[in-house]
């Protein structure tokens, strides 16, 4: 049967001779137009053109088989029914090599075919991306290494300034970032070079004038009393400024224009009969002021103008009952949320003179150009050792190719006579996932099209609202261009048609869809309005569903949980959810056409990622009887299987290795338990464990134990003769066969899984030994530095997921994928924002940015430039999430399910409530900027247009917001059946025996007495601050533990975000990161080292701003933090040592039996040595009157402290001290 096109979709098959762009939605069967124009192009009757003739660029290789294979499949279909059709036939042959392929194929191809004009040898391979990246680490430590040999000044205050830690980790790592990111640039030295020209070069060196000398003294600027000062600031920013500062303009137009809108909806608030009325004139006050902001054009303007801007007007204080108090409160909110996007505003663009910021802007030049300089180093010294070793990497194909195709000719680019014959031999190329296309791809394809005869025929499918790939340096501004400049008309050169409806998902789906992205998708943030040209229309025909429609609909799940278990408590949510629809609820049947009950096998769960989340999901749903399928992306070598073998392979190597060796004879290869590994480690004073297992082969006690030991040496020891001369991979099979550990891992739970780690273990076994590398002694190296530079290739895939399991997936993996039900979860988990807090951050256009360090005076300044480029690319990066929420919600084929959790969502709410209230159709950009959770665009969009708590109908949607107390009684309800049964059982009559033998058993075991009913009562473990209180030690009000917790984000109040103070726990945790920290050679930066803390994300914000440096420094003038400061620059100083110690029960409660043990566990924050003694030290920041309180709290604490360390290393205690904050002065027990 033919299959009905629609008239865009013919139009996307039919058209000819032109570039074409088609922009399709999500859904709307692109694949198979493609391929039905693939076989219009290849069996047209006027124009037949052979499929070997076509370039196909598909984004992954299973994409472009999936392709091939459609395409022979329907040429098989048209040769059956035109037999005698000799080109149909040619075409089967040919489709087998036809150019259906990925970039990175053709990009081979190309250097196979002219390896000469790319310079490389036609020998090379692609390497392993493990062997790539210990091969870029060895690189730049070497290139680091070089320069510190060659070093100039420059070079030494670069270091000093940038590199503030004790290390030179954070160089190198910037090294490899900006190498990584200039690679998505056509000419990274060129993108590198232009980088540098960005700064203007000052005439003056740093340690002349400091930042407070020249440029923060008002007077000398605007006064010009030293001329020499006046000719060094530079005039202008420097090249290619213009665009950055466009946008600064641009994003503050924007942002004033927004509060605005704010301001005005607040005075028509105030203006209606119950309106706060007083508030008008502090309002109207405020629109003058913006008014005033407004005015400005140009970024010298807007400086000037918020210079100069004055203060606000208070808000009215007039009491008047007839004032509706909710309005009244959220005017409040509508002003105060203006005043702080004006505040932020002036702090992002507009923070200093500007004289200042452009002195700032040149000296942060300075490093800059000392990291392209290593950068270009780096680069040369790699592409050596590539060239020596004869690898390429995937960057490296496509920028070979692109030399190999692409020439610049007076700054402009042309195909080369290379890429002609390529033109010459592809009669059109056709680019799937255009959206996901970046600058170099772009360059590689157009000079392989007929542009260079004045052909056009390019032709290029995506949908950019399903770019996710920005991580990859996709450019979706390469699709957007295009599609704002071809017109739906087909002309001479171009063309662009719109595949508007959805064959995928029902209406309601897609209407749940449109409503939500029509507020919160704008060309301002996504890249694309989103209007009625990029909406989506059923296009499906779906039978009435017998039990109704009312389940369709698509429901947002919000829930408050007040715990530290949100993922749990999500997980159960959405466990319950399943549980309820699970052969309750029916679904269309993909392969009958027939409804059937919901199965496991028909929904997914969809994470924006699974690290973190999605074990937890799993065990969640395991424990509640859900079976669920995650296909692991990290931890392949902590897979138990894996670090077995990998343990064998070391001591192979070197059996004098004790941790190896142990684990390997733990396991079910060695088969020895844990006692009678303690009986040889305890048989012998050897100072190796492997001399002590060969001891006690000898003159073991027990024979059983040495029959064991002589076993596995013996495959052992036949095995390490091989090592020399064996190929690795074949080693680790032999060893696998021999020991019977591969049958073994396979009989376990998961044993296709653990198979299939084996298997790829061996299969980079072999990737391996096509390296430079031999031999079993590099490969144990290799591994262990793959480990260490966090080298994870995810555990394999097995390919034989479960039918009836729920998935659980990232959303990045199931783009191209549809399932019937569909839960997105874990919407309120907070936004990535590593890139924009980095040293250096990069942008295409703008090009790289630092901070401004003031070496003589220790400060440190983002410049202007680093603070643009963190804008924008927050901006792009929230374009980019929106995306990936659009891709996750349109992968529902019938339901879709919206999931969040936040704490305190009552004050959230009122947040949201108060983003909701725009105007127009969608949000404001101020809101979509400012969102960090899916959750700050998706509530306030359903917000909208809600009255009297309910949603309009067109939106398809309902919401619930639910309590983590009430999810707890439901899932108790949800076991209401088994109560019934249970209810029966207990009424039958107790006086009956209904199995004599059975009543019997029950008798012996229900009179029987446990002998051990007094220890009960022991615990187990303890910490230092349980140990406290079960020793009656008075506990303190304000006292803490100075363990590390994980950062709490406080509870904010209901109107209005206010800055508290930290208190008790908290601030202790803060000063405790701190000193855990402290640097002793720098204690005259403590501010520095408080920044580089609060960067690395060691401490918040609100930590570095509780702690109060003086405190410290009064510390270090201490007698005790003299000491410390000694011991720590003799390297005598410990810090953060965790401890478990065995004491005798009765030792904490008397009635407690003293043949048990309770262990004691907890951190001792510092110790040092001092003439072979230990003295221990404790911080404490209660708030205390005397000394004498500490004492009495903590004197048993410290105490534990002393008897662990004293057992830790023999060593006597000489001092027990306690430093109080509170007090500044140190207390010696």
């Amino acid at each position: 049967m033919a299959v009905k096109w629609t008239q865009e979709q013919q139009r996307v098959i039919d058209t000819r001779d032109c570039d074409i762009l088609v922009s399709a939605a999500a859904g709307s069967g692109k694949t198979a137009v493609l391929v039905a124009r693939i076989l219009s192009i290849i069996t047209d009757k006027e124009k037949p053109v052979d499929i070997d003739r076509l370039l196909v660029v598909t984004f992954t290789n299973a994409a472009a088989g999936e392709m091939r294979e459609r395409i022979r499949e329907a040429l098989e279909r048209r040769a059956e029914e035109e037999p005698d059709n000799i080109h149909l036939q040619r075409q089967l042959v040919l489709v087998h090599n036809a150019k259906i392929t990925t970039i990175h194929s053709f990009c081979l191809n190309v250097l196979r075919n002219h390896f000469q004009i790319a310079g490389i040898d036609p020998a090379f391979r692609i390497a392993d991306t493990g062997e790539i990246t210990l091969l870029e680490q060895e690189t730049v430590h070497e290139t680091v290494a070089e320069a510190y040999e060659n070093a100039g000044e420059s070079f030494h205050e670069f270091v000093e300034g940038f590199a503030t830690g004790k290390s030179d980790q954070i160089i190198e790592n910037t090294v490899l970032s900006i190498y990584h990111y200039a690679l998505g640039q056509p000419w990274p030295k060129e993108w590198l070079e232009s980088c540098c020209r960005m700064y203007p070069r000052l005439d003056f060196k740093s340690e002349d004038v400091g930042l407070d000398d020249t440029y923060l003294n008002s007077e000398i600027i605007g006064g010009c009393e030293n001329e020499s000062v006046q000719k060094e600031v530079p005039d202008e920013f420097g090249e290619n400024s213009e665009q950055w500062i466009s946008y600064i303009e641009q994003d503050t137009a924007k942002i004033l224009a927004d509060a605005d809108a704010q301001i005005r909806r607040a005075i028509g608030i105030c203006e209606e009969p119950d309106g706060p009325y007083p508030y008008l004139k502090a309002l109207q006050d405020d629109l003058r002021i913006l008014e005033k902001l407004r005015s400005a054009s140009t970024y010298e303007e807007y400086a000037q103008a918020f210079e100069c801007m004055p203060s606000y007007t208070m808000l009215g204080r007039k009491k008047d009952e007839s004032i509706a108090e909710e309005k009244k409160l959220l005017v409040q909110e509508l002003r105060a949320g203006v005043k702080d996007a004006i505040a932020s505003l002036h702090q992002q663009y507009y923070f200093d003179k500007m004289e200042v910021l452009r002195k700032e802007y040149a000296k942060s030049g300075e490093y800059i150009r000392e990291l392209v300089k290593l950068t270009e180093a780096f680069m040369e010294r790699l592409a050596a050792r590539k060239a020596e070793k004869n690898i390429l990497d995937f960057g490296d194909l496509e920028h070979f190719a692109l030399r190999t195709l692409v020439k610049q000719q007076d700054g402009k680019t042309a195909p080369t006579a290379a890429a002609e014959e390529y033109a010459e031999m592809f009669e059109e190329i056709m680019i799937d996932e255009y959206q996901d296309s970046n600058l170099v791809q772009e360059l590689i394809l157009k000079s392989v099209s007929g542009r260079g005869r004045g052909e056009h025929n390019l032709f290029m499918v995506g949908d950019v609202k399903q770019s996710i790939y920005r991580f990859r340096l996709a450019r979706p501004e390469l699709f957007m261009e295009k599609y704002r400049t071809y017109k739906n008309e087909a002309d001479s050169t171009s063309c662009r048609i719109d595949l508007h409806k959805n064959f995928r998902s029902r209406e309601q789906v897609l209407g749940s869809v449109n409503y939500l992205f029509r507020q919160i998708m704008t060309e301002g943030l996504g890249g694309i309005e989103y209007d009625s040209d990029a909406a989506l229309y059923p296009g499906a025909v779906f039978e009435k569903r017998p039990q109704g429609e009312a389940f369709l609909e698509t429901e947002f799940l919000l829930l408050d949980a007040q715990t530290q278990t949100k993922q749990e408590t999500e997980a159960r949510l959405i466990g319950r959810r399943i549980r309820e629809i699970v052969g309750n609820e029916e679904v269309l049947d993909k392969e009958t056409g027939a409804y059937r009950p919901a199965k496991y096998g028909d929904i997914v769960i969809l994470l924006r990622t699974v690290s973190g989340w999605a074990e937890t999901f799993g065990e969640i749903l395991g424990d509640m009887g859900i079976p669920c399928f995650t296909g692991s992306q990290k931890g392949y070598f902590s897979a138990a299987e894996v670090r077995t073998v990998l343990a064998y392979l070391q001591i192979l190597d070197n059996p004098v290795q004790d941790i190896p060796l142990a684990s390997v004879l733990r396991s079910a290869i060695g088969g020895l338990t844990d006692e009678e590994l303690a009986v040889i480690r305890s048989s012998f004073k050897e100072r190796h464990f492997y001399d002590c297992v060969q001891a006690y082969r000898v003159y073991g006690d027990n024979k059983e134990l040495c029959g064991k030991l002589d076993r596995f040496f013996e495959v052992f020891d036949r095995l390490r003769t091989k090592c020399a001369h064996t190929p690795v991979h074949l080693l680790i099979w032999e060893m696998l066969e021999v020991t019977g550990y591969g049958a073994y891992a396979q009989a376990l739970p998961a044993g296709s899984q653990r198979k299939a780690n084996l298997d790829m273990l061996i299969e980079k076994a072999i990737s391996y030994e096509s390296t430079s590398y031999r031999g079993l002694y590099h490969f144990v190296r290799y591994i262990e530095n793959l480990k260490k530079y966090e080298v994870d290739y995810g555990e394999a895939n097995t390919g034989t997921e479960a039918d009836n399991t729920v998935r659980i997936m990232s959303i990045h993996k199931s783009k191209g994928l549809e399932f019937p039900i569909v839960f997105v979860s874990g919407l309120g988990k907070q936004f990535n924002e590593s890139d924009v807090r980095s040293k250096v951050v990069m942008h295409p256009e703008f090009g790289l940015a630092c901070d401004c360090v003031d070496t003589k005076l220790r400060t440190r300044q983002p410049s202007i430039l680093k603070k643009t480029i963190q804008k924008k690319t927050a901006a792009e990066n929230l374009g980019e999430e929106l995306r990936v929420l659009y891709v996750a919600l349109t992968r529902a084929k019938e339901k879709l399910i919206l999931t969040g959790c936040v704490s305190d969502a009552q004050s959230k709410l009122n947040r949201w409530q108060t983003a909701s209230l725009y105007e127009g159709e969608a949000l404001t950009y101020s809101d979509l900027t400012s969102a960090s959770t899916y959750l700050d665009w998706i509530v306030p969009a359903l917000l909208h247009k809600m009255k009297n708590g309910v949603l309009p109908e067109e939106s398809h949607f309902s919401m619930q917001l639910l309590c983590e107390a009430e999810e707890a009684v439901q899932e108790t309800w949800q076991r209401s059946d088994e109560a019934i049964r249970l209810a029966q059982l207990m009424n039958l009559p107790v006086q009956e025996c209904f199995d004599e033998e059975t009543r019997v058993y029950l008798d012996s075991v229900f009179e029987a007495v446990y002998p051990y009913e007094a220890d009960a009562q022991i615990v187990g473990k303890l910490s230092v601050s349980e140990l406290k209180k079960l020793s009656y030690v008075p506990e303190e009000e304000d006292a803490q533990e100075m363990y590390r917790p994980e950062t709490v984000i406080p509870l904010l109040p209901e109107f209005r975000e206010k800055k508290q103070t930290l208190h008790g726990a908290k601030r202790g945790t803060a000063y405790h990161t701190f000193m855990e920290n402290l640097d002793y050679s720098k204690k005259d930066e403590l501010e520095i080292q408080l920044e580089e803390l609060i960067s690395c994300g060691k401490m918040s914000e609100e930590e570095g701003k509780t702690l109060c440096l003086n405190d410290i420094r009064t510390f270090l003038e201490t007698e005790s933090g003299k000491r410390m400061e000694r011991a720590a620059l003799s390297g005598c100083l410990r810090r953060e040592r965790p401890f478990v110690l065995g004491i005798p029960a009765d030792h904490i409660r008397e009635e407690w039996n003293p043949q048990e043990t309770v262990l004691v566990q907890g951190i001792i924050d510092a110790y040092f040595i001092e003439d072979g003694q230990i003295t221990v030290l404790d911080y404490k920041t209660d708030r205390v009157m005397s000394s004498e309180e500490l004492v009495m709290r903590y004197r048993a604490q410290l105490d534990y402290y002393a008897l662990a360390l004293e057992r830790l290393t023999d060593c006597h205690i000489k001092d027990k001290i306690i430093y109080s904050f509170h007090l500044g002065e140190d207390i010696i027990l």
